[in-house]
């Protein structure tokens, strides 16, 4: 059950639901408790790293 609800908190956070309204879902009173159910996936971590400037 733990797992399924860390792929919802996932998938609604792919698909461009706030945080704050997954929060409300998952029936959290803060969005800070509900960002450690959401998993970050390669592509989410590419698009949120800096670039590293070439020399």
């Amino acid at each position: 059950m733990h797992s399924l609800r860390h792929s919802l908190a996932t998938n609604l956070l792919v698909s461009g639901t706030p945080i704050n309204e997954i929060a409300v879902i998952l029936g959290h009173t803060s969005a800070a408790s509900t960002k450690t159910y959401v998993w970050s996936d390669i592509e989410h971590l590419r698009a949120a790293a800096l670039e590293v400037p070439k020399k």
